[in-house]
């Protein structure tokens, strides 16, 4: 509870703010000599202290010994205290690094005034009301013994000759809020004493020094949400209230709403009981107490205390009971305090000001008893940041902030970008504390977080450099300062958000981290309209354990390199009803993409809800095609619809049973235009956040909303982000995921007529500097069937049925120029003629009338395979099947390249049409070979049992080519189960032969089969229409044990590392997996658990550093292991072997 018993006016840092919101923006930096070259923190003995409020603060000499200052005479205070730093960002609200703050010296030690958390507005009928900051509950100060002069407060000054009309009372204020609850999770105001079931609450007051007489204001403000309308009476001593204020039912998307009731009262005593009474005969979802304001008129008299704090609207005043060492101070700016010189006449004081306006004084005595207490202290270590980044080389394209519990994990993320092969960035990793001490006075509020950003720019920007990215490390959270039971529980390592300060309104209160890429003179008033100088994403980790398992994901993303073609594969979901308008924004979204350079490279596999049946409450059809097409691998990972905090769509699209166990192998990057799914600042984790901390799958990095967004603006942002993803830089690269983010939202920006606050919901979960997998080097189509395909040629080329063609083109590099060293491989897949697909125009409950839209989908595939790149060139041979789409339209050829080196370049070409037949093609009668066809693994005998959900595995061959077309009757790839059921889309599920021959190997994945006897035909057709055919009998048995056939390490004997692999009959299933490490005595000296996907038949390494359980390197010898592997449908099974491990 907070109870503030005395009055208080802004600082300076909140006075000058009503000054300049209508300046208007001049500069984009501030001049680089506004930022110390080197922080006061830098050098010397410091000690950090907090205060809990505002007021006249006592150090005693005994505490500053105690803290290692042998002459607390010379004792310096730093440090501007808790006012909330103001939003806007120029000169008149910055104030760098830690001023020193007036002092006295007195014999009992050193005196300040301390600017606490609490800030305090009149209104224009003098009332006064306070507010709490909303980031902090201390005043943090800064003690030394080093350093400048001791600003000691100079003599009091002449000042005015008293005129005779002094005043003898003052405007004196209370104040009562107890903080624990935020009633939506959601906004910066908490809450108080809950009325739900006590309908009645009584609060105590002293009235001291009231002027006899005098009247009292009371306003009390209290926030519910209530079924029906109610009351809320405010009894003064017993005296009931006259006119109780009106409590309104909760409008829908509101959290409830805020309630203002006003009184005064005469009492005939000094002490005050405020009764609350709520009265309501519905429901009350929340009822609770925020804040209780008194305003009430005191006599000028020193109080017992020593110390009187008080506001006056005239320059002149009389303080009677005054002492011979009374003293009088002008606080109004706590950094320029002066002291007044006083008329004393015998126990009276009086002065007058030279200055006009509302003042704020204290007078006190030296030996007072009333002085604010200090609520801690404690030594820190020298600092500077401001030094550290003052050299022009010393000045970073990214800042990583992070608290000191996170600092490994932001080295290793600043390694990964100082060695980037593309574009190595220098990365500097500031420490929160050392960010807030520097930038905040000691007070984690956001604000201080980009004070830094905002010097670290600037100064960049006139070396000609400027600052690029900032990653913030730690979780988000609504009540920044952890006050409230549930937030605080949770233990969470965070770092500070902004948060809005409406916080009843579903849609008008959100949070976001857009304040931070705001970094222009004059910035942060207008946000919707104001440009972003840089890219800001945050990794949301609270754990530290998280946060390592989220960098692992970073590491091995940026390292993987496989041929399987899915780094330029786009996935579009979109949801059904609302007038089709999802379907319109992904299409428009679509085409954005495909309209850039980078874009055009890109293929498009479209998921629309609408577009299928909706069965039992799901989209099963656009369900299988999402999930087949995320396992497959993809890029990109569009939604566009309805959602909330934990699931896409109520046609469940994705549960949160799929988000915790979506096991991938190729993560996808999330891109969500939707409500709620990055909703990173609540009790529970978001959707978004799941999937990024899945330690073996979900996505690894998203842009989402963390609040209710409108669909209309968010077509706008889609629109923009699909103009920008792809969008080649000047110098060729791709854009990193930061940059194409900043780019959208800046086409929002003022002077954009779709300039909008909708944007500032969605953040970036991911590191801004990351890119896509997405490869910046090209592969390019020459020729397809002689003719240029470039767009050149007068006529397109036309690729026929059972037409046998080459495909030529050459590798380049991101600006273009060929790359004549890249030898390697090129995978292709050519895709038959686009067609278009009308949506059902479907009507749901929830979301509205539906709409027929018309859209164009990529034809199925035709090709797949492979062949060489030589010296940067490449040719790549094929046979047309004999039935392909009747339909003359735009067909597409998609390419993926690597070369032996690593490197990785990807294409697509749509200038080329697929129709016709080939009636001079040469004749083909040779069948393809099916050359084997098991069920899990090779192992497998006919007849054999296995689980329910096997993979069918096969390999077929042909001297010309194996039809993968969907096209006509009764020619394609197929799989019959029990000579009854065929099962879909079997040529999804070919894989081309890695030496570029005809062929390829087909896996398959079956699920939920019967328990008992089955059989499966498998059935392929070449180009030609010859076809081959294997039958394979097998039995299903429910709990059948997974076969280890042995555990391995690829490092025996191990000198630095190891990882274990085991080998298994369950390809591509999810495996957990716990390997255990023993010396000879039996002894444990290293264990590990992992859940993860299998390659195939090999389960995800587990890494060994070679240190035992605490951190400690083992010694060198043998070693027994032993790994035990459960999968979700069988029992624990165990194996092992031995480990050699030698000397480095």
């Amino acid at each position: 509870m907070t109870h503030f018993p005395h009055l208080s006016i802004p600082s300076r840092l909140i006075i000058l703010v009503a000054a300049i919101l209508v300046a208007a923006v001049t500069g984009h930096a501030l001049p680089t000599d506004t930022y110390a070259t080197r922080s006061v923190l830098a050098d010397g003995r410091w000690v950090k202290i907090a205060v809990e409020r505002s007021g006249m603060v006592m150090i005693g000499s005994a505490d500053l010994r105690k803290w290692g200052f042998a002459d607390p005479g010379a004792v310096r205070v730093y440090g501007y205290g808790a006012s909330r730093i103001p939003d806007r960002l120029d000169a008149s609200t910055y104030i760098d690094d830690l001023p020193q703050t007036p002092s006295a010296v007195t014999s009992r030690g050193i005196v300040f005034y301390a600017n606490g958390p609490e800030n305090t507005s009149t209104d224009a009928s003098g009332r006064i009301t306070c507010s709490l900051n909303p980031f902090t509950t201390h005043a943090y100060y800064f003690l030394t013994d080093g350093g400048d002069d001791a600003r000691r407060l100079d003599p009091p000054t002449g000042g005015l000759e008293p005129t005779g009309q002094a005043a003898t009372t003052a405007t004196a204020t209370l104040h009562h809020e107890l903080e624990e609850a935020n009633l939506g999770e959601s906004g910066h105001r908490l809450f108080g004493e809950d009325m739900r079931f006590t309908r009645s609450r009584s609060f105590a007051f002293t009235l001291a020094g009231r002027e006899e007489g005098s009247e009292v204001w009371i306003r009390t403000t209290f926030g519910a949400s209530l079924g029906t309308a109610g009351t809320l009476a405010v009894e003064v001593n017993g005296e009931a209230d006259p006119s109780p204020a009106r409590i309104a039912a909760a409008p829908s998307h509101t959290y409830g709403t805020i309630t203002t009731a006003t009184r005064t009262a005469t009492p005939a005593a000094d002490n005050l009981s405020v009764q609350l009474k709520l009265t309501t005969t519905g429901t009350v979802a929340a009822a609770r107490v925020d804040a209780i304001d008194i305003n009430y008129t005191r006599t000028l008299a020193m109080p017992a205390s020593g110390i009187l704090d008080f506001t006056l609207s005239g320059p002149e005043a009389r303080i009677s009971g005054a002492g011979p060492d009374t003293r009088v101070w002008d606080v109004t700016d706590p950094l320029a305090i002066t002291e007044m010189e006083l008329r004393r006449s015998g126990a009276d004081a009086t002065w007058r000001s030279p200055y006009g306006g509302g003042r704020r004084y204290v007078a006190w005595n030296p030996a007072a008893t009333g002085f604010t207490p200090v609520a801690s202290g404690a030594p820190i270590a020298a600092q500077n940041l401001h030094g550290a980044l003052s050299e022009p080389d010393a000045l970073p394209d990214m800042v990583i902030v992070a608290p000191a519990l996170y600092r490994e994990q932001a080295t290793r993320i600043a390694a990964m970008h100082r060695s980037d092969p593309d574009e190595p960035l220098t990365v500097a990793v500031a420490d929160a504390d050392q960010i807030y001490n520097e930038f905040g006075s000691g007070a984690p509020d956001v604000n201080a977080i980009r004070r830094f950003l905002k010097m670290v720019y600037d100064r960049g920007a006139a070396a000609g450099r400027p600052l690029r990215f900032a990653l913030l490390l730690g979780r988000a959270t609504h009540d920044n300062r952890l006050l409230t039971a549930p937030m605080k529980a949770l233990g969470h390592t965070h770092l500070p958000t902004w948060q809005s300060d409406e916080s009843m309104s579903v849609y008008d209160s959100y949070t976001s981290d857009d304040l931070l890429m705001m970094l222009a003179d004059g910035s942060g008033t207008r946000p919707s309209s104001d440009a972003y100088s840089i890219a800001v994403g945050r990794i949301p980790a609270p754990t530290l354990s998280a946060l390592t398992t989220y960098v692992d994901k970073m590491e091995a993303y940026r390292n993987i390199k496989d041929d399987r073609g899915w780094k330029n594969r786009i996935l579009l979901v979109a949801d059904d009803g609302n007038g089709g308008s999802h379907m319109d924004q992904s299409e428009r979204q679509a085409a954005a993409i495909l309209a850039s350079d980078g874009g055009s490279r890109m293929t498009l596999t479209k998921a629309y809800i609408d577009a299928f049946d909706i069965v039992g409450g799901e989209a099963t059809g656009a369900r299988e095609r999402q999930m087949r097409s995320l396992d497959d691998g993809v890029v990109w990972w569009n939604f566009i619809g309805h959602a909330g905090t934990n699931f896409l769509t109520g046609d469940n699209m994705l549960t949160l049973s799929d988000i915790s166990s979506l096991y991938l192998k190729r993560l996808p990057f999330l891109y969500g235009a939707t409500c709620s799914f990055v909703r990173w600042d609540g009790q529970q984790p978001s959707g978004t956040e799941e999937l990024a901390f899945h330690p073996s799958g979900g996505v690894i990095a998203a842009i989402s909303a963390t609040r209710e967004v409108y669909i209309e603006q968010n077509g706008y942002f889609s629109e923009a982000i699909g103009a920008e993803a792809f969008r080649r830089r000047p110098d060729g690269l791709l854009p990193t995921i930061g940059e194409f983010f900043r780019a959208a939202k800046n086409r929002l920006a003022s002077p954009s007529g779709k300039s909008n606050a909708n944007k500032l919901r969605y953040v970036l979960l991911g590191d801004p500097a990351m890119r896509l997998a997405t490869p910046s080097a090209s592969v390019e189509v020459a020729t397809i069937a002689g003719i240029a395909a470039d767009g050149s040629a007068p006529e397109p080329p036309v690729v026929m049925a059972r037409q046998r063609l080459n495909v030529t083109g050459t590798i380049t590099d991101p600006t273009g120029q060929p790359l004549t060293g890249f030898n390697g491989t090129v995978g292709a897949t050519l895709y038959d003629a686009e067609y278009s697909t009308t949506s059902k125009g479907r009507t749901t409950a929830n979301d509205g009338e539906g709409r027929q839209v018309t859209f164009e989908e990529q034809g199925s595939r035709l090709y797949a395979g492979r062949d060489s790149v030589v010296a940067g060139r490449f040719s790549l041979s094929i046979a047309m099947p004999d039935q392909v789409s009747d339909n003359f339209r735009p067909a597409a050829i998609a390419l993926y390249a690597v070369a032996a080196d690593g490197t990785e370049a990807t294409g697509a070409n749509r200038n080329f049409y697929v129709y016709g037949y080939d009636d001079t093609a040469d004749l083909d009668l040779t069948p393809p070979v099916i050359e084997y066809a098991y069920l899990n693994h090779q192992s497998f005998a006919d007849g054999d049992a296995v689980n329910p959900s096997p993979m069918f595995i096969a390999r077929v061959t042909d001297d010309t080519g194996i039809n993968l077309s969907a096209a006509g009757v009764g020619r394609r790839m197929s799989l019959t189960l029990d000579g009854k059921t065929s099962l879909p889309d079997v040529a999804q599920y070919f894989t081309p032969s890695a030496d570029g021959t005809p062929g390829g190997t087909v896996a398959y994945p079956l699920s939920d089969l019967s328990d008992g006897h089955h059989d499966l035909t498998f059935r392929v057709y070449d180009t030609s229409g010859n076809s081959a055919r294997a039958t394979i009998n097998f039995a299903v048995a429910q709990g059948l044990e997974p076969k280890f056939f042995e555990v391995f390490s690829d490092a025996n004997p191990a000198r630095t590392e190891a990882n274990f692999y085991l080998r298994h009959d369950r390809p591509d299933a999810t495996l957990s997996v716990t390997i255990a490490v023993y010396n000879l005595l039996g002894h444990m000296v290293w264990t590990s658990t992992s859940t993860d996907r299998s390659d195939m038949f090999l389960s995800a390494p587990i890494h060994w550093d070679l240190r035992d359980m605490g951190g400690r390197r083992v010694q060198r010898g043998i070693y027994i292991y032993r790994a035990t592997a459960t999968t979700p449908d069988g029992t624990p099974q165990s194996v092992g072997g031995r480990i050699a491990v030698a000397a480095p």
